[in-house]
């Protein structure tokens, strides 16, 4: 693992960009992560780091190597998205980036992120090219998108990155993984659903902000590197039960009555599907327990959320977000050539 030179400091208190990086007893992975942010071609960033109760060696590693990021210590474990609001809480910068501790940008990511919101005033976030750490020539994520059935996933997951993704798009939403927002599209759309703990909180707030009118732009030349899951363990129980769970209350609280009745057929399908897959991995338990409490919440986590007027134009003459038919569409180039 190497470290930066502890003379060097990336905070500036009012610089451009604050990006938060929650972390739960990832010391493995926040050595590389912040080498990566150190490397950036851009020094108007200030570098906050989440620690979410951890208990290894966490503080010890950032106090040592890494003194100019700020560390928020939350005395206990309260999930990824109760980590991201406390990081964001602390942000006074006109942008603000999410970047997991398993992720490590490229020096551009921040400096060509900034620069195509600043070309596209109409965006209120830039979603980066994702590959993978151990094979950056495979698709790990351009975006999210959302099918008719009601699952979500990575647009271009296991693609090969051969100019499929080489152009600016408009995406459906963004994944938690790595973004850069607007200071004012996360004023105007509030923080992360700390209820849902991890898992579907993006698409949760991609929701949120799509019901205001906001849009997302995928640049590709903003690119990160993505171990993939190794913050949380997909594979867990406590993942598998939380994305089930979740994947059931997103829908219920957002989906207008209309669009459940219209697609309740595929949502069925596609749940019992979830737990089929689930019990073949031997954790099919983890998975009905999670579809059994998210039922049991849909009904209370919807009342007080209304899908309004706007967001019916938004979403199309339904008002239905699994109907709008946008997953990845090519723009053009906000740069001249």
């Amino acid at each position: 693992m190497t470290m930066r030179d502890t003379n060097v400091s990336l905070v500036t208190k009012d610089g451009a960009v604050s990006i938060v990086i929650p972390s739960w007893n990832g010391i493995a992975l926040l050595g590389p992560c912040l080498d990566g942010v150190a490397r950036m071609t851009s020094d108007d960033v200030r570098v906050i780091v989440v620690d979410d109760g951890s208990d290894d060696d966490t503080a010890g590693l950032l106090a040592r190597h890494y003194p100019y990021v700020t560390v928020i210590k939350q005395p206990v474990r309260r999930g990824f998205a109760a980590a991201v609001n406390a990081g964001i809480l602390e942000c006074r910068t006109p942008y603000i980036a999410l970047l997991n501790n398993d992720a490590i940008p490229e020096p551009l990511w921040i400096e060509t992120s900034i620069r195509t919101l600043n070309l596209l005033p109409a965006y209120a976030a830039c979603v980066p090219k994702i590959v993978y750490i151990d094979d950056p020539s495979i698709i790990n994520s351009v975006g999210i998108d959302l099918k008719w059935y009601g699952a979500s996933g990575d647009i271009g997951i296991g693609e090969p990155d051969d100019g499929r993704f080489g152009s600016y798009a408009e995406v459906f939403g963004f994944t938690g993984c790595a973004v850069v927002f607007r200071r004012d599209a996360v004023s105007a759309v509030g923080l992360f659903d700390e209820w849902l703990e991890a898992y579907g909180e993006d698409l949760d707030w991609t929701l949120r902000a799509r019901a205001q009118g906001l849009r997302f732009v995928f640049c590709p030349d903003a690119r990160v590197h993505h171990r993939g899951g190794a913050s949380f363990g997909r594979r867990s129980a406590r993942a598998v039960f939380l994305q089930s769970r979740n994947g059931v209350v997103v829908l219920a609280k957002h989906l207008p009555l209309s669009s459940l009745v219209r697609n309740g057929a595929g949502l069925v399908t596609f749940s019992v599907y979830q737990v089929l897959v689930n019990a073949v991995r031997g954790l099919g338990s983890a998975a009905f327990s999670g579809k059994v409490h998210g039922l049991r919440h849909a009904w209370s986590r919807r009342q007080g959320y209304n899908v309004s007027d706007q967001a019916r134009r938004e979403f199309g003459n339904s008002g239905d977000p699994l109907r709008t038919g946008l997953a990845f569409r090519p723009i053009q180039s906000p740069i001249a050539e």
